[in-house]
Formats: C-alpha cells, structure tokens, sequence
C-alpha cells in the first residue's frame, strides 16, 4: 500500500477524488434544492447525512494528498503506513466507520427521498444504492468493485443532471 501512495499518479487520482467530492456536496445541495418539497423529511435527512458522508470523504481524500505522501516518502516512517500503526487505532476507524455509515446512509435515505419525488423514474435510485455498495465494498473487497460502484453512482448523477436540464429547461 505504501508504494502505491508513493506513486505520483497517487496524488493526481486523489486531487480528482477530492475536486469530485466538493462537487458532489453542491450537487447534493442542489439536487435537494430543486427537490425539497416533493422529498419530505427523507430527502432532508438523506441530504444532510449524504453531505457529511461527502465531507468525511473529502476530509480522508486531503490525507491521501497531503499526508499519507510524506510519510511514505520517509523511510523512518514508512513503517507507521505498513505496520497500520495509525490504520489499526480506535480513532481511525471510528472516523473510517462513520464515513460509510453516513455514505450509505445519506445515498439511500436520498435516493428512497428522490424516488418519492417521481421525477427520476426507478433506475437513478437503484443505480444510486447499487454504486454506493460496491464502492463501499471495494473497501474490503477489490479496488475493482470500488471502480465499478463509482462507475455506477456517476452513472446515477449522470441521469440525474440529464433530467434536470430537462426539468429546468437549461
């Protein structure tokens, strides 16, 4: 793992995680903007808990560009990554834990509020609840099915902004 935060491809895949998860908090805001009356309280609160999870991410993404970098770089503390010194703590997976509790939480309390909505069909909040799965999943499972559930949600967000250009009438 450490070699792989060693690379400089490292940092420019995280800079793009990063640049994608602030936009994700507006779009989330906007998306419950547009939404709200239809929503309810599902909406509200899927909003609310998606946005933390987004931050929580974007709080975990700012370590992959900022820190985890520079203590791989240093031999005397590589160690810390490879041994999971700091990985292994209370602290750090109560942090870890939180954010996929509030990713999947807010991604299904928001896709149940949108499907309430009936604006975007069926498919965008499957599509929303099947990516944020497999991405949580490649967490424990295979950066593949990371891939793959990120793939899905862009998908979703993707269907999402094509109906709203219609809504909207951009």
């Amino acid at each position: 793992y450490s070699l792989l935060i060693t690379d400089p491809e490292w940092t420019l895949v995280s800079l793009s995680g990063l640049f994608a998860g602030i936009l994700g908090i507006f779009a989330i805001l906007g998306i419950y903007h547009l939404n709200y009356e239809q929503g309810g309280v599902t909406l509200l609160i899927g909003t609310i808990l998606f946005v933390l999870g987004l931050t929580f991410e974007t709080v975990s993404l700012s370590w992959d560009i900022f820190i985890w970098p520079v203590i791989c770089a240093d031999n005397t503390l590589i160690s810390f990554v490879s041994s999971g010194v700091f990985t292994n703590t209370f602290q750090f997976m109560s942090f870890f834990i939180s954010l996929m509790v509030l990713l999947l939480s807010g991604t299904i309390l928001t896709a149940l509020g949108l499907l309430k909505t009936k604006k975007y069909g069926k498919l965008v909040p499957v599509l929303l609840i099947i990516g944020i799965i497999f991405y949580l999943a490649g967490s424990f499972l295979s950066f593949y099915a990371g891939i793959l559930g990120l793939s899905i949600f862009s998908l979703a967000f993707i269907l999402i902004a094509r109906r709203l250009f219609i809504l909207v009438k951009v």
